[in-house]
């Protein structure tokens, strides 16, 4: 099944793997099975398959298998589920908050996106490791706010750590939040920088 996945061959991998194995190879025929299913843009099934594969597994790999399910239940649109599988999660890191502020935009909370997304910062500023991807979500849940200033600012620090594949989405999200502003101007020159 491995095998068949790096191949990019994913239906036969999916056919190939086996129920039934014991849970020191279950846990992982689980995880690869949720990376499949994540491939192939079945979000809600690749959720259950790392939910299942977390239930097997130990520690870190616990950990990572907890936040891989969190992660495609919000690409399922799932919040609910995903702030489920978080609370499953012992760990405290700045990926942890990120999801959980990613949830909690998800479900219309953006005080509470905000708090999550602040502690994620706050730990990626003491690991050093800086995600285009949270300072985003910071602006998110200003704007949900009606913060546009702080929001805006927020967006320049996240295009500021974004490389050149990340950078359109900013932008983008950036265009939006000026549009729905009224800033026009500054709307234009964000889309057109796309």
């Amino acid at each position: 099944a491995q095998a068949l996945f790096y191949l990019g061959r994913l239906e036969e991998a999916l056919e190939v793997l086996e129920a039934g194995l014991p849970p020191h190879l279950a846990w992982r025929a689980e995880g690869l099975k949720g990376r499949i299913l994540e491939r192939l843009g079945r979000h809600g099934e690749a959720a259950l398959a790392y939910e299942r594969g977390a239930e097997l597994a130990l520690g870190l790999e616990r950990y990572w298998l907890l936040l891989d399910a969190a992660a495609m239940w919000l690409e399922a649109g799932e919040g609910e589920r995903a702030l489920l599988a978080l609370k499953q999660d012992p760990e405290v890191a700045a990926t942890h908050h990120y999801l959980l502020a990613r949830a909690h935009l998800l479900l219309g909370n953006p005080g509470l996106a905000l708090e999550e997304i602040r502690k994620a910062l706050a730990l990626e500023e003491e690991s050093g490791h800086k995600a285009y991807g949270t300072p985003l979500v910071e602006g998110q849940a200003l704007l949900q706010l009606g913060r546009y200033e702080e929001a805006m600012a927020s967006f320049r620090e996240a295009l500021a750590r974004a490389d050149a594949g990340e950078r359109p989405h900013v932008l983008h999200e950036m265009g939006v939040a000026a549009l729905d502003h009224g800033a026009y101007p500054e709307a234009e020159e964000h889309l057109r920088a796309l």
